[in-house]
C-alpha cells in the first residue's frame, strides 16, 4: 500500500505543479525540492528564495486560520451525509481529500 502512496504523493505533486503553470526546466527542481526536504526546511528555504511563493503560503495559512471553523463545518457535514452537495468543486476536493486520508491510515 505505501507504494502505492507514494506513487499518488507525486503524481499529486506533478498536478500541482502543471496548475501553477510551471512548464519550464524549473519543475525538476520543484519536484525534488518538494520530495526531500521538511516542511520547516522547505518553508525556510522558500523564504530566502522565493518571496513570492513564501507571501503566497503566509497569506494561505492565514486565511485557513480564519476560515478555520466554517472549513470543519462543511468536512463535519461531508462526514455526516457523504451525498450531501455544496459545489461540484466541493463535493470532488472532499473526496480526493477522503481518498487521501484512508490511503494515510492505511499507511501508518
Amino acid at each position: 500500500m505505501s507504494k502505492n502512496v507514494y506513487t499518488t504523493d507525486i503524481w499529486f505533486i506533478i498536478k500541482e505543479i502543471i496548475w501553477k503553470g510551471v512548464y519550464n526546466g524549473t519543475y525538476w527542481f520543484i519536484l525534488t525540492l518538494e520530495l526531500l526536504m521538511n516542511k520547516t526546511t522547505r518553508q525556510k528555504y522558500v523564504e530566502y528564495s522565493d518571496p513570492v511563493l513564501h507571501e503566497e503560503e503566509k497569506t494561505f495559512k492565514e486565511k485557513v486560520e480564519k476560515f478555520s471553523k466554517r472549513i470543519l463545518d462543511i468536512t463535519k457535514a461531508y462526514l455526516e451525509n457523504p451525498d450531501k452537495q455544496v459545489t461540484l468543486d466541493m463535493n470532488h476536493a472532499f473526496y480526493e481529500y477522503a481518498k487521501r486520508c484512508i490511503a494515510h491510515f492505511y499507511t501508518f
